[in-house]
């Protein structure tokens, strides 16, 4: 399978999600991953272990996405846990065959 130079450009525009929790703005990288089956994008965050969400159209999965994160943030947040310590992801390109 190869990866088109658009997909490229929309998986690596799509890491610059911004949210805001406790005045505190990050960026993280999200994978925007078409649904064959239902249309629209699955939205996996892989810094954040289980951050999930979906959208019907590409802006809308963005928006979902951010919405999915500042939840996620505060409700590590709201448990105490340390925000500052969630480790950025790198996501890259691997070719085979």
């Amino acid at each position: 399978m190869k990866i088109t130079k658009r997909a490229q450009s929309d998986i690596l525009s799509a890491g610059s999600i911004r949210t805001e929790v406790s005045e505190m703005k990050r960026t993280f990288a999200v994978v925007l991953t078409p649904d064959p089956d239902d249309g629209g994008y699955v939205v996996t965050v892989p810094a954040l272990p289980g951050c999930v969400t979906e959208g019907d159209t590409y802006e809308e999965a963005l928006q979902n996405a951010r919405e999915a994160i500042a939840l996620y943030l505060e409700y590590m947040q709201d448990k105490g846990e340390q925000i500052d310590t969630v480790p950025p992801a790198t996501i890259t390109f691997v070719e085979v065959g």
